[in-house]
């Protein structure tokens, strides 16, 4: 799931330590403002992460006997 939502996120490009906003997002009729970009972009990176995480840990759990063999 959290390649899902990866795959989901706007994708905003980081230059120099900063989001390049598109100009895309911030223009036209519905316009939001940068701030609420930003913070739907690291909310949903936060998020992603989160997911992997808690997948690699749960197959680490799943699979713990494959993982840890024991010496006969």
């Amino acid at each position: 799931m959290g390649l899902v939502v990866q795959a989901l996120a706007p994708r905003l490009k980081i230059e120099h330590g900063a989001f390049v906003i598109p100009a895309v997002l911030t223009a036209g009729s519905q316009a939001t403002a940068p701030a609420q970009i930003v913070a739907r972009e690291r909310r949903l990176r936060t998020l992603s992460a989160a997911l992997t995480l808690a997948g690699a840990l749960s197959l680490a759990y799943y699979y713990r006997g494959f993982l840890i063999k024991r010496p006969a």
